[in-house]
């Protein structure tokens, strides 16, 4: 693959993780039950609604830093960023897991999720070869 196909490929799969977290994080904060229901969380717990628009917020953040990512180094940085963020959230699920935690929706997807990402970011890495 070429140089140019492979930068192609990273700015897509960039702009798509992007555009995910800012759809996740958009949900978080104006449709606060819906996440918690999904994963079969107690939608009038408030803490369970707040912990969720925490980590929305954050998504959106992210999601916009890596849709203006336009030029190498600020890709590193996004890339960067999201992997970070990925290898943070796999050790959440971890910890829930070992603080017992019955495996449920949430850890499932949890594990689904953040393999997915993880996927996507070593891609990205090896495309960036």
């Amino acid at each position: 693959m070429s140089r140019v196909d492979a930068d192609a490929r990273v700015t897509r799969y960039i702009q798509f993780v992007g555009v995910v977290r800012i759809a996740y994080g958009v949900i978080a904060l104006f449709r606060p039950r819906l996440w918690p229901r999904f994963f079969r969380l107690d939608a009038d717990d408030p803490d369970a609604r707040a912990w969720n628009a925490f980590l929305g917020s954050r998504d959106i953040a992210i999601g916009v830093h890596a849709l203006l990512a336009r030029d190498p180094v600020r890709q590193n940085d996004a890339i960067w960023l999201n992997q970070g963020c990925e290898v943070f959230d796999t050790m959440v699920v971890g910890q829930e897991i070992r603080h017992g935690r019955p495996f449920g929706m949430f850890t499932a997807a949890g594990i689904v999720f953040n393999a997915g990402m993880h996927a996507i970011w070593l891609r990205v890495r090896l495309l960036r070869r």
